[in-house]
């Protein structure tokens, strides 16, 4: 609890500088069954962007694979982490055709979507 207490800490003060939150992005977090400690702390951290502007919408995990993606324009950025879940980059798509199908899913996933629980 004490390091996800500090954690928690330092996203509160990243969010206190001006511009911290791009209003333009959209996060769609999956929510799993199971709340483990890095879900309560994943949730934690939704509670804080929505509350300082951020769109954020939540879904219950149904058991989709759906990958940690960035989409910008005509271009999708597939998130990686290693074996314990570090960030480790990115791998780029420059694929209009599959950025169309990918926004169109999302949005749908979007609307579906609700509010972070309080």
């Amino acid at each position: 609890a004490g390091r996800r207490d500090a954690a928690l800490a330092l996203v509160d003060q990243e969010l206190q500088g001006a511009g911290a939150v791009n209003p333009n992005l959209r996060r769609l977090v999956i929510v799993p069954a199971e709340l483990d400690d890095y879900a309560q702390f994943a949730l934690a951290t939704v509670r804080r962007l929505a509350a300082a502007g951020a769109q954020v919408r939540v879904l219950p995990d149904r058991g989709d694979r759906i990958p940690e993606l960035y989409l910008r324009d005509q271009t999708i950025f597939l998130l990686r982490a290693d074996a314990d879940q570090i960030a480790s980059g990115a791998l780029r798509l420059d694929d209009p055709v599959r950025a169309r199908r990918v926004r169109a899913e999302l949005d749908e996933l979007w609307d579906r979507a609700g509010d972070p629980p309080c």
